[in-house]
């Protein structure tokens, strides 16, 4: 009975020990679970599939029904089944939140599969915008140190939004240059000190760094500022409330003021915008109204796109000036952003699972993209509020103040050693051939633009850069800098969409600044000739109708009409620049593309400069003296309208 005893007596006291620990350690659990979100549903909500009561009635073998709802989601795709296998895959997300394969699987299918099957560019829009959400709203929530996701968000924005494989690709340009444009408001204006990276690499900061500093609240601002508080009574008597409506309505009201056609809408609106049209020309709520704006832009940013404005203003002094109505300005944010949250927890066990290689290739892709197409031009007007989304202007051309963007994160990747040094080593081999090609690129287009000095510079890089691949014969580059010019276009590589773009728009920008500013006739005729000869070799290698996009080919990012494109390219440059220089590159430039830039110049200055006049302004001209009408105009305005007319009959054509 003593050794019994003793038994018991022991026993006891391991008990209680074991129960103590056990509560110490479920304490420290369900603190980790909540801190890391690892909890799963354990109940069913109205609406889920039946699955997830039935696996949530499973118990213990969740996880056997899980695979097994995987394995037929995985069928039913492959069957084509794409709507049933979203189906499953939702439960899966449901019941599982910590498998990213899931998420990834499920927002693929949306934002690939099921969008192609719509019958529109705009319904193949929405559910590429909830392949989008599913995995920036709820997947990366629920597993926020998951590198797969973070790489998948980011090619979507880069290859299926910025890309040309989808037929509908300008729709989706056109939507997002929308929907940010909204979100943060135009980025700062382009102009002569624009052209410094360094200066457009600050003023783009501050801008979000503005957005950064805005109270956290609109409660908050409400109580430090009573003209806030006094605007946004003001704003709910008409039931508009400070959210995304509000950005909404407030860039609507501004491109409506800068429109042209100002008076003919005001005159359609409703009693709500006329009202609020009122209250933001309201001097008494001037700076109420920018402390409201930055504030919600704020709130938005971080409550429904779960972006850190202070994460997208570092990156921009990293990187360059993002635009972020540019797709892929967002694909360098949430790849970048994946790579540095990995290397956190990253450590000698899970090294070989984090694949940071075709992250960071991600980012450089997405920089790449941003030199070729990263200064966009878009007709916010036409849009939304006029509905005409296949004539909306969108132009993106090369922004050379990302040419330095690739080498700063091929090095960085090449140089992060540590534990990914395999991985850094082998990427750096990986990712040589594409910057060997990207240099060559930036050759051309300093060279096409008359800017020789930077051309030889880079070229030089080219030449004697260590990372130069193998298998390059060195007599390719034994060669002048004009030999290996003419060399590169012996290639059909002209026929990638980026790529003319680049050459294009880069050979009209050289033709407008080095040609007609700087008075070289010569290097005017020569760089435009350029550009016409290569604009005509793109659209007959590529141009074909869709029936996705009506009238709009899915290489079509040029009109098919070179006059109009050069048109609307000095158009747009010449109301960019100081009064001073589009004098002169007016008066030189031909009759041919004056008729183009009289008729935006006279939208631009022809009221300020007149009204100057009438003021008595020391110095002040009229517009007619500035800018005489060149000869054509009633026959060129003819030609306006039967572009116009040409596109629409193309849309009716196609069903549309």
């Amino acid at each position: 009975m003593r050794r019994d005893s003793a038994v018991q007596l022991v026993a006891a006291i391991l008990l209680v020990v074991f129960l103590g620990s056990a509560g110490v350690s479920a304490s420290a659990v369900s603190a980790s679970v909540g801190a890391n979100k690892l909890s799963v549903t354990m109940r069913a909500e109205e609406g889920d599939p039946p699955q997830v009561g039935l696996g949530i009635a499973m118990g213990a073998f969740r996880g056997f029904f899980v695979n097994y709802l995987w394995i037929r989601a995985n069928q039913l795709k492959e069957a084509g089944r794409y709507h049933e296998a979203m189906n499953l895959s939702r439960a899966i997300t449901t019941l599982q939140p910590r498998f990213p394969r899931v998420w990834a699987f499920h927002a693929w299918n949306m934002a690939y599969n099921i969008s192609v099957t719509a019958n529109n560019p705009a319904e193949r829009w929405e559910w590429v915008n909830k392949g989008i959400r599913l995995l920036r709203d709820e997947g990366i929530q629920a597993n926020p140190s998951e590198l797969l996701l973070y790489r998948e968000l980011a090619y979507i924005f880069q290859h299926k939004i910025q890309g040309y494989t989808d037929d509908s690709n300008q729709y989706y340009k056109r939507a997002m240059a929308a929907e940010w444009t909204f979100v943060l408001g135009n980025p700062p204006p382009p102009g002569p000190d624009m052209r410094d990276r360094d200066y457009a690499i600050e003023a783009y900061a501050g801008w979000i760094e503005s957005i950064a500093d805005a109270p956290t609240s609109v409660t908050r601002a409400a109580d430090a500022d009573e003209s806030v508080a006094s605007l946004l009574q003001e704003l709910r008597a008409i039931e508009v409330e400070p959210g995304l409506e509000l950005l909404e309505r407030y860039e609507v009201i501004l491109a409506i003021e800068r429109s042209a056609r100002a008076e003919r809408i005001q005159a359609e609106m409703g009693p709500r915008y006329l009202r609020q049209t009122e209250l933001m020309d309201d001097p008494a709520y001037e700076d109420a109204w920018d402390t409201l704006i930055r504030t919600v832009r704020r709130r938005v940013l971080i409550e429904n796109y779960h972006m850190d404005p202070r994460r997208m203003a570092r990156y921009i002094r990293k990187f360059g000036p993002i635009d972020f109505r540019h797709p892929a300005g967002h694909g360098a944010y949430w790849s970048h952003k994946g790579t540095e949250l990995s290397l956190r927890v990253a450590n000698e066990q899970n090294a070989d699972d984090l694949d940071v290689v075709n992250t960071d290739r991600g980012t450089m892709h997405s920089l790449q993209e941003l030199y070729r197409s990263g200064e966009i031009y878009f007709d916010l007007l036409g849009f939304t509020l006029f509905q005409e989304a296949e004539r909306t202007t969108y132009v993106a051309v090369p922004n050379v103040h990302f040419v330095e963007s690739y080498g700063i994160a091929l090095e960085e990747s090449a140089n992060r050693g540590g534990i990914f040094e395999d991985q850094s080593r082998r990427g750096y081999t990986h990712n040589s051939a594409g910057y060997q090609n990207f240099l060559e690129d930036v050759v051309r287009l300093y060279y096409r633009r008359g800017e020789r000095a930077k051309a030889e510079d880079y070229y030089r890089k080219l030449r004697t850069w260590e990372g130069r691949t193998t298998n390059v014969l060195r007599d390719e580059f034994a060669v002048t800098m004009d030999e290996f010019i003419q060399n590169q276009f012996k290639d059909e590589r002209f026929t990638q969409p980026s790529v003319a773009v680049s050459e294009v728009f880069g050979a009209l920008q050289g033709a407008f600044a080095s040609g007609l500013l700087a008075g070289d006739t010569e290097l005017f005729d020569s760089q435009l000739a350029f550009a016409r000869e290569f604009h005509a070799g793109f659209m007959e290698y590529h141009f074909r109708n869709t029936p996705a996009t009506g009238g709009t080919a899915r290489m079509e990012v040029m009109d098919r009409d070179f006059r109009l494109v050069a048109g609307e390219a000095l158009a747009r440059f010449i109301t960019l620049i100081d009064l001073t220089d589009a004098e002169t590159v007016y008066l030189n430039a031909p009759v041919s593309l004056k008729q183009f830039a009289y008729v935006a110049l006279r939208q631009v200055y022809q009221a300020p400069l007149d009204a100057a006049v009438e003021r008595g302004d020391p110095g002040a001209r009229p517009f007619a003296d500035i800018f005489p009408e060149p000869p054509g105009i009633p026959a060129f305005l003819d030609y306006l309208d039967q572009k116009i007319a040409e596109r629409e009959s193309r849309l009716r054509m196609d069903g549309r």
